[in-house]
């Protein structure tokens, strides 16, 4: 689950008033995941809406969920960031966007200035290690961050967990994400079974953050790995990660 994430109690981005959900979302239409993916993955991530990743119970079909905030739709952000009382941008403070420092994050961060650029949004990039940066999540100093979360375990419960009101930062919820009625269904879902009833609450959640927008995204990572043929039990996953205790060497396969 990559994305870049609004902190919900900020002072300019956060909040759940309709021009504060407004202007999350116009920020959302203006950005353009597929030229991300293209430029920085190789057009290998999977581009698709809500927290919850594919193979997962509650991943919307085909990626599309019946609300989006995705884009590039400049013409609806214009209109919807108007409407929260920033025509073109006028009025609207510069944003400080979090991210950590190595591999290509300094260029996807000028490509995402670039796209905001176009409906007036201005973003002050911020630079830090990767350590400052939770810490910087932990402690809500930030507006905006990047991020990805890699599920635990096999239940799109784990994604949903990461918008449950009592797991605000420092915990999982560096959204700081706190809808009542989302935190009344998640309780809920933790005690039933597999199952389509649960699977709609899930999906109900999924729409919930949404709406609100309280991230862009999102983006699911598709990895490749290289190994030696003597590299025995080798079977990567993304849905669990204890599978690294399995592997051994078998030598007589070395080249010699």
């Amino acid at each position: 689950f990559i994305f870049i994430g609004f902190n919900m109690e900020d002072k300019v981005l956060g909040g759940y008033a309709p021009e504060r959900i407004k202007l999350r979302q116009a920020i959302c239409l203006a950005m353009d995941l597929q030229e991300i993916n293209d430029a920085f993955y190789n057009g290998l991530n999977t581009i698709y809406d809500g927290p919850i990743p594919p193979g997962l119970d509650g991943y919307p079909p085909d990626g599309e969920a019946p609300v989006s905030n995705r884009g590039p739709d400049l013409a609806r952000a214009k209109r919807l960031l108007a409407e929260a009382g920033f025509p073109d941008g006028k009025g609207l403070p510069e944003i400080t966007l979090y991210s950590s420092k190595g591999g290509n994050n300094a260029e996807q961060m000028q490509m995402f200035i670039r796209q905001l650029a176009r409906i007036g949004v201005r973003i002050n990039p911020r630079f830090v290690d990767f350590s400052e940066l939770i810490e910087a999540t932990n402690n809500k100093r930030t507006q905006m961050f990047t991020f990805a979360w890699g599920t635990d375990y096999p239940d799109a419960e784990n994604n949903l967990a990461m918008f449950y009101g009592p797991n605000a930062a420092p915990g999982a919820n560096h959204f700081n994400y706190n809808r009542p009625e989302f935190d009344e269904i998640y309780r809920r879902i933790l005690v039933m079974k597999p199952g389509p009833e649960r699977t709609a609450l899930m999906e109900q959640l999924r729409d919930m953050t949404i709406r609100d927008a309280a991230y862009v995204g999102s983006m699911g990572r598709t990895r490749y790995y290289l190994s030696n043929p003597w590299l025995k039990n080798f079977k990567p996953s993304e849905d669990f990660y204890n599978w690294l205790k399995y592997l051994d060497v078998d030598d007589s396969r070395r080249a010699r």
